[in-house]
C-alpha cells in the first residue's frame, strides 16, 4: 500500500527522493548486490571474530630475533619452523640464570655504590661486635672480678676501722653501708638547705644537728668531727674510691644488641635466623650474669664461631666481587652479555608464547581465507550494469513518465522536470527543478501553492507506477482549495487508477466528492464512508451516512433503529447522552430532508457540487404541489435550528422523542405518496 499526504508531496517537491520502483532486471542486479553485500557483512563479522590474542611482545625484546619472528609470522609457517625458533632447554635456562648473575654484578657504577655501602655496613657491626666481644671476654671479666674483691677488701677493712674507732659509741654499726649513706645524705641537706655557708659538719655554739635538729652539747659537737674525720680518712675514702671505679666500670658493660638491628645484621652476613637467635640470648644471660659473678668459669658460655666465619666470609665475598668488578670495568663485555642474555630471555618467552603462535598462525591462515572468499563478493560489476540500466531505465523513464501524469493532471504549462541524482549502486534520487532557471531554485519557491501539490502528485505517479505492481494508493486530500483549476483532471486521474488498482482517497471537500461520483458512474465500483466526531472519540464510522444515502432510507434508519437507542437512555435516566443522541437524530433529519429536497421533490435535477444538470427529470417538476412544498418547509424551518448556531437568548429546545417519531412518521409517508405520484 502507497500513501501520500501532504507530508510526502512536500518531500516530493523540496528534497530528492530515491526512486521507489526498479525493473525486473534492476530487482534482479539488486537482489545479487544485496547477497554479496550480506555474505561480505558475513565474512567481515567471521574476521572480527577470530581477533589477534598473540600477546604483545615486550618491548625490552623489540630488537631480537624472537621478535623478528613474531613480527614476520604468515599463514604459511610450519610447526618445523615454529619448534625451531622457540626450542627452550635445560642448557639454555642455566645459561640465561648465569648471564643475568653476571650482569647484576657488572651494573658496574650502581654495583660499585652498592657494595661500598656494603663494606661500610659490614665495618660497622664488626667493630661492635668485636668491643662487645672483647668486653665480656674472660680476660676482660676477669678484671671485674678482681676489681670487685678489691673493693670488698677495702670495704671490710674500712668497716673495721670504724669499729674500732667508734667502739664507745651507743649504737652500732658507724661506718657501715647504711651509715655512710645516712652520713652523706646529712651533708647534702646541710650544705644545700640548712647551713649552706658553712662546711659540714656545723659544730658552732647554738647550731642543731641536722639529723635530729637538737643542740649540740659539747659530747655531740666532738662525735659529728670524729665522724667526719674517719670518712675523711684513708681507709673510708680509699673504699668509697674503690666502689665507685668498681661501678663505672660494670655501667661500661655493653647492652644486649636492639633485636631488630640485630636480626637484620645476621641476615646480612647469612646467618641463620635461629642461630642468630640463640647467640643474642647468650650474650644477654652472660651480661645479666657478670656484675654478679665470682669467677669467670662460673659465667654462661657463648659460641661465637658461627657469627665470626660468617663475618668473614662476607668479607671474603665483598673482596672478591670488588676485584671482579674493577676487572670487569676492564674487559667491557656489559653490552655483549646484556643482548645474550635478551635473546635468552626472549627465546624463552616465545617458548612460553608457543600455543598462542600456533593459534594465530591457524588465525593467519583462516583470515586469507575469509579474504579471499570476500573478494569474491565485490559488486562492481553488478552497480557498473545496474547503474547503466538506472541510467537508461529509471531516469529516462521517470523523465516521461512524469511528463505524462504533469500533462494528465493539467499542469503541462508548468515548467518543472526531475532531474535524476545517481546514488552509487544503481540507485537513482530525482529532485524536481524549474526548467531553464540561471541559478538552481527550489521549485516550491516559484509554484503556487496549487502548483505545487499537482507537481507533487505528477512526482509522486510517475515514480510509482513505474514498478508496474497494482499496489492500492491512498491520497489524503490529493488537492487543496487552491487547486480547482486541476480539480477535474485529478479526479479523472483517479477514477482512472481505480479502474485497475483500489484508490482510497480521504477528503473533506464535498465538491471533489461529487465529482467522484459523477465521474466513477457505473464503470468503477465506489464505496463511500462518512467519519464524524462522536462525542471525545474521533474517527467514527457514521452508520447512517445522510450525505449520501437514499433519504427515506435514512429516515426508517432514524426511526428504527436510533430512537429506539434514544427511549433506552431515556429509561436509563442518562441526561447528557440523551439529549446528545437526541440533537444529533435531529441534525441528521435536517440533512436528510435537504436531501429530500435534491433526490425527491426535484428527483435529482440538480445537486450542490454536481456540474451536470439530469434535465431529463424536469418533467418531475410538474407533480409537485404546494402541499409538498408546505411539508418541506415546515420540516425544514422546525429543524434547522439543531443544525445552525441559535442565539443564547432564544436557545432552541429539543423535541420529543415522540415528537421526533412523529415527524418521521410523516416525511416517510410523504416520499412514499410523492414516489406514487411521480411514477
Amino acid at each position: 500500500m502507497t500513501i501520500t499526504d501532504t507530508a510526502v508531496a512536500d518531500s516530493y517537491v523540496d528534497a530528492k527522493n530515491e526512486a521507489s520502483y526498479e525493473t525486473r532486471q534492476m530487482r534482479f542486479l539488486t537482489s545479487m548486490i544485496k547477497i554479496c553485500d550480506a555474505v561480505a557483512a558475513l565474512l567481515s563479522d567471521r574476521k572480527n571474530t577470530l581477533p589477534k590474542k598473540l600477546p604483545l611482545i615486550p618491548l625490552e625484546y623489540s630488537d631480537t630475533a624472537a621478535a623478528s619472528f613474531i613480527t614476520q609470522l604468515k599463514d604459511t609457517t610450519t610447526s618445523i619452523v615454529l619448534n625451531d625458533a622457540s626450542r627452550w632447554t635445560l642448557t639454555d635456562d642455566e645459561l640465561r640464570l648465569e648471564t643475568e648473575t653476571s650482569l647484576k654484578k657488572h651494573d658496574v657504577a650502581e654495583r660499585i655504590k652498592r657494595l661500598d655501602l656494603d663494606k661500610r655496613t659490614l665495618s660497622i657491626f664488626r667493630e661492635a661486635y668485636d668491643a662487645m666481644k672483647l668486653a665480656i671476654s674472660d680476660s676482660e671479666v676477669a678484671k671485674l672480678v678482681a676489681a670487685k674483691k678489691d673493693v670488698e677488701a677495702r670495704r671490710k677493712a674500712a668497716t673495721e676501722d670504724a669499729a674500732k674507732a667508734f667502739a664507745g659509741s651507743a649504737l652500732d654499726g658507724i661506718g657501715g653501708e647504711s651509715w655512710s649513706l645516712l652520713w652523706e645524705q646529712a651533708r647534702k641537706y646541710s650544705e644545700s638547705t640548712a647551713y649552706p655557708q658553712a662546711l659540714f659538719p656545723v659544730t658552732d655554739e647554738g647550731k642543731l644537728c641536722v639529723l635530729c635538729h637538737q643542740p649540740l652539747d659539747d659530747a655531740a659537737r666532738g662525735r659529728m668531727s670524729d665522724f667526719e674525720l674517719f670518712v675523711k680518712g684513708g681507709l673510708e675514702a680509699t673504699a668509697t674510691n674503690a666502689e665507685k671505679e668498681h661501678a663505672s666500670a660494670i655501667a661500661k658493660l655493653p647492652k644486649v644488641p636492639d633485636q631488630k638491628k640485630w636480626d637484620w645484621h645476621m641476615e646480612f652476613i647469612k646467618v641463620p635466623a635461629e642461630v642468630g637467635s640463640a647467640l643474642r640470648a647468650a650474650i644477654g644471660l652472660r651480661l645479666e650474669a657478670i656484675p654478679k659473678t665470682d669467677g669467670t668459669s662460673l659465667l654462661p658460655k657463648i659460641d661465637w664461631s658461627v657469627v665470626d666465619l660468617a663475618l668473614d666470609a662476607t668479607a671474603a665475598t665483598q673482596a672478591k666481587e670488588a676485584a671482579a668488578l674493577v676487572e670487569l670495568t676492564k674487559d667491557g663485555k656489559k653490552a655483549e652479555l646484556e643482548k645474550t642474555l635478551r635473546e635468552l630471555k626472549a627465546r624463552q618467552w616465545l617458548s612460553q608464547q608457543k600455543n598462542a603462535v600456533a593459534d594465530e598462525i591457524a588465525r593467519l591462515a583462516a583470515i586469507k581465507r575469509l579474504t579471499k572468499a570476500e573478494s569474491t563478493t565485490k559488486t562492481n560489476v553488478f552497480t557498473t550494469k545496474k547503474n547503466e540500466l538506472a541510467n537508461n531505465e529509471l531516469a529516462t523513464g521517470y523523465q516521461e513518465r512524469f511528463v505524462s501524469e504533469l500533462k494528465k493532471l493539467g499542469g503541462s504549462r508548468l515548467k518543472v522536470e526531475p532531474v535524476p541524482i545517481p546514488e552509487g549502486k544503481g540507485k537513482v534520487s530525482f529532485k524536481l527543478a524549474i526548467k531553464g532557471a540561471r541559478k538552481e531554485t527550489s521549485a516550491s519557491e516559484v509554484l503556487s501553492e496549487g502548483e505545487n501539490r499537482i507537481v507533487a502528485l505528477s512526482a509522486f505517479l510517475a515514480d510509482i507506477t513505474g514498478s508496474g505492481q497494482l499496489t492500492p494508493f491512498v491520497f489524503d486530500d490529493p488537492v487543496s482549495s487552491l487547486d480547482q483549476e486541476f480539480e477535474e483532471r485529478v479526479v479523472e486521474r483517479l477514477v482512472e487508477l481505480a479502474k485497475s488498482r483500489q484508490v482510497i482517497v480521504f477528503t473533506h471537500r464535498l465538491s471533489l466528492l461529487a465529482l467522484i461520483e459523477e465521474a466513477a458512474g457505473k464503470t468503477v465500483p465506489l464505496s463511500i464512508n462518512t467519519l464524524r466526531r462522536v462525542g471525545p472519540n474521533v474517527g467514527m464510522v457514521d452508520t447512517l451516512d445522510v450525505r449520501h444515502g437514499k433519504p427515506d432510507k435514512g429516515f426508517t434508519v432514524i426511526r428504527e433503529q436510533k430512537l429506539p437507542q434514544i427511549r433506552k437512555l431515556a429509561a436509563a435516566g442518562n441526561g447528557e447522552a440523551y439529549d446528545a443522541a437526541l440533537k444529533a437524530a435531529c441534525s441528521d433529519f435536517r440533512i436528510l430532508i435537504e436531501r429530500t429536497v435534491e433526490k425527491v421533490l426535484l428527483n435529482g435535477l440538480i445537486e450542490r457540487f454536481r456540474r451536470s444538470v439530469q434535465t431529463q427529470q424536469i418533467k418531475s417538476l410538474a407533480k409537485i404541489t404546494m402541499g409538498d412544498c408546505s411539508t418541506v418547509e415546515e420540516m425544514m424551518t422546525k429543524y434547522s435550528k439543531f443544525e445552525h448556531s441559535q442565539s443564547d437568548e432564544l436557545p432552541g429546545s429539543l423535541p420529543s422523542v415522540d415528537e421526533l417519531a412523529a415527524d418521521l412518521d410523516v416525511v416517510i409517508t410523504w416520499i412514499d405518496e410523492f414516489k406514487k405520484r411521480v411514477t
